[in-house]
């Protein structure tokens, strides 16, 4: 959990904010599965899987969002305690000590510690509107990785979406050299409707819509944490059945099951009783708004000063700096100033590989746009504009 005290703007935290959860809701939800039990094993400790019911209607759900493949099927779910403890599970059962590993560059800024917990040589790949499919393809050519991950919707800290020939060549490519795809999906669900690019409409869609039948070296992880709510700390995998149970076999797993089947049940009246879509259709409207106020904010105080990406869905606006060579001598400087009233994550950050600098790297910050709404988002760039000019000047 991370706490943010009322009188900071913290844009690097990647969380909804108070408004956005639907706590009346999962409220009568939760009540609703207690008082309305007829399942014994409920109460139980869970299978590895998660219970059939949740997965069926999971993939009943998840076919008719539109955003992924009509083949997607119980047996191809698994319910997980959310992203940031499948990947892991997935690293340490796919990869030896020492194994090369390809990842975008930048990327999520906690994967950094996934890999490195698993001993694995981790090659960064240039990723400016999704991976640079050139340089990868050379690289995976002379490292021969044994797997890839990537976040190739609304990709967090970019928010761009890799386009359906990058990810169509980087699955036929895992099948000719051999590597795995973790596909971090958490975003792909946060999909605005009124786009500024159009094309990128249809490249919202999971990894594996793109190619049905790559799920023997494709693995999506979906979540509940940024659709719903971080504290239910549930999420989905879906890949082959042989991969699921190769990724199940972890210890912890075996042991003690898949998420508590109290809870998964209520994510799953949820989902049946139609709250969910009606709360996703809520979130992206709400979303979008931050949006639409960030960007206009950075516009109107910093003007030709920045350029940015103009994201489609999800949390996250990417900035880069015109004149600027570290955002990181930025973020010290108003920590100083500003008694740390103002924060940011630099895109130096954002890096799981050794390499961390670099044009659109050195000089990029990642801001997020969940957890303030627009007048507050107004003021949080307002403070950054004056602080930066004030460093510009110094």
């Amino acid at each position: 959990m991370t706490p943010i005290p009322g009188d900071v703007f913290n844009l690097a935290v990647g969380q909804p904010s108070r408004d956005l959860i639907p706590v009346h809701e999962l409220h009568e939800t939760m009540t609703e599965s207690l008082q309305f039990v007829d399942d014994p094993l409920l109460f139980q400790y869970p299978s590895v899987e998660g219970a059939l019911s949740m997965r069926r209607d999971l993939s009943h759900f998840l076919f008719t969002s539109g955003r992924y493949p009509s083949n997607l099927s119980p047996g191809n779910l698994r319910i997980t305690y959310g992203n940031s403890h499948a990947i892991p599970l997935a690293i340490q059962a796919l990869t030896q000590p020492g194994d090369n590993v390809i990842v975008e560059n930048p990327t999520y800024f906690l994967s950094s510690k996934f890999f490195s917990e698993c001993h694995v040589t981790v090659h960064g790949c240039t990723a400016h509107a999704g991976l640079d499919m050139d340089e990868f393809e050379s690289k995976a050519r002379k490292v021969k990785p044994k797997l890839v991950y990537v976040n190739p919707i609304h990709q967090n800290p970019s928010g761009t979406c890799l386009s359906t020939l990058a990810r169509e060549r980087l699955l036929h490519l895992s099948v000719e050299l051999g590597f795995y795809i973790l596909s971090d999906e958490p975003y792909v669900l946060l999909s605005f409707n009124q786009t500024v690019n159009e094309s990128e409409t249809s490249l919202a869609t999971t990894a594996q819509r793109v190619l049905p039948n790559s799920y023997d070296r494709l693995i999506c992880f979906g979540s509940f944490s940024k659709i719903i709510a971080p504290g239910l700390r549930c999420g989905w995998i879906n890949s082959s059945n042989q991969l699921l149970n190769l990724i199940s076999q972890s210890g912890s797993l075996v042991s003690g099951g898949s998420p508590a089947p109290i809870l998964v049940e209520s994510i799953r009246r949820f989902i049946t009783s139609g709250r969910l879509i009606t709360h996703l259709d809520f979130l992206c409207e709400q979303l979008q708004a931050r949006r639409d106020a960030l960007i206009l904010s950075l516009t109107t105080h910093l003007g030709d000063e920045v350029s940015f990406h103009h994201p489609t869905g999800g949390y996250f606006v990417y900035v880069t700096f015109e004149r600027l060579g570290s955002t990181i001598n930025l973020q010290e400087y108003i920590a100083k100033h500003s008694h740390n009233s103002l924060k940011f994550l630099p895109a130096q950050l954002c890096c799981a590989s050794a390499k961390r600098d670099g044009p659109y790297i050195s000089n990029a910050i990642r801001l997020s746009f969940s957890f303030y709404n627009p007048k507050e988002l107004d003021e949080a760039i307002r403070e950054l504009a004056k602080f930066y000019y004030s460093f510009i000047a110094a």
